[in-house]
């Protein structure tokens, strides 16, 4: 895959092979391609490459189909701060054609008391964060595609998301998180992704990490960092 811009080039050759079963952590620093990446992958910004899920082509006429197996946080987009709960809720059932629910008891699930009333741009950015979250499992995707998740949330929150992470990969799905929390990463993930100016410099298992010498995931990046 790769996305250039007015000729500046945000990824170069990203060819990736991703399991089920399986906790990737996409790391690197501001501005190396993290987010473009995923926003590609989801088919927010156009990029010249090909897509696969199952060994299936993933083309404009399945392509709503794929979208419905993933579940994604990132941040809420400028219009929805005038939504109520119970708007944006309606909006994620709609499009990912769930069965209703009762929302208030769900969001509890996750740490929100709050009532379908409340409007997104009363909520800080931890009550954010969990509700994008509750979200991104709603509809019981295969896979999740999570943009700094761990972003504002706190211990009790990074908790709850690092063990339903945990759990969604034994129920066989595949996920991909970026963080610069690496902490929050090392007890989640399998393998971890390293990208640096929109390439891939680095990709192991943390097994493969620490049998090279390296007790931490942020003593890793540095060498890699320094080397390019």
């Amino acid at each position: 895959m790769t996305k250039v811009t007015r000729n500046k080039t945000l990824l170069k050759d990203i060819n990736l092979s991703l399991q089920t079963k399986q906790i990737y952590g996409l790391i690197g620093e501001n501005g190396a391609g993290k987010t473009t990446l995923f926003r590609c992958i989801l088919g927010l910004s156009s990029a010249a490459g090909k897509i696969y899920l199952d060994n299936e082509i993933i083309i404009d006429a399945n392509f709503g189909n794929y979208l419905k197996n993933i579940g994604v946080v990132f941040p809420f987009p400028d219009n929805y701060m005038s939504y109520t709960v119970k708007d944006i809720f309606e909006d994620h059932i709609y499009y990912y054609d769930c069965q209703p629910i009762e929302i208030e008891p769900y969001l509890k699930e996750y740490g929100l008391d709050v009532f379908l009333s409340d409007k997104l741009s009363t909520f800080s950015l931890r009550m954010k964060q969990r509700l994008n979250i509750a979200l991104a499992f709603l509809h019981k995707p295969e896979i999740l595609i999570l943009d700094e998740p761990f972003n504002g949330l706190d211990r009790e929150g990074i908790a709850l998301l690092q063990q339903n992470i945990i759990n969604f990969k034994k129920q066989g799905g595949l996920v991909i998180l970026s963080s610069h929390s690496f902490g929050e990463l090392e007890s989640v993930v399998d393998q971890f992704i390293m990208i640096q100016n929109g390439e891939i410099v680095a990709q192991s298992s943390i097994q493969t990490m620490k049998q090279q010498g390296f007790k931490k995931l942020d003593d890793f990046y540095k060498q890699n960092k320094g080397g390019m």
